[in-house]
C-alpha cells in the first residue's frame, strides 16, 4: 500500500469523522504491520472476538 494512500485515507478520516481518534497516518501504518505481521495466525481470531470494543 503506498504512502499517499495512507495519508489520503487519514485526511478522508479526519475531516469525515471529526471525532474518530487515533487513524491518523502514523497509526494507519502500524495497523497495517499489525494485519501483515498476524494475519495468518490461527490463535489471533479467537483472541479479537474477546476484546471489548465499548
Amino acid at each position: 500500500m503506498g504512502q499517499s494512500i495512507v495519508d489520503q485515507l487519514a485526511e478522508y478520516l479526519n475531516r469525515n469523522e471529526p471525532d474518530l481518534k487515533g487513524f491518523s497516518n502514523k497509526n494507519l501504518w502500524r495497523m497495517i504491520q499489525f494485519y501483515e505481521a498476524y494475519k495468518n495466525s490461527t490463535k489471533l481470531s479467537p483472541l479479537v472476538r474477546e476484546i471489548s470494543w465499548v
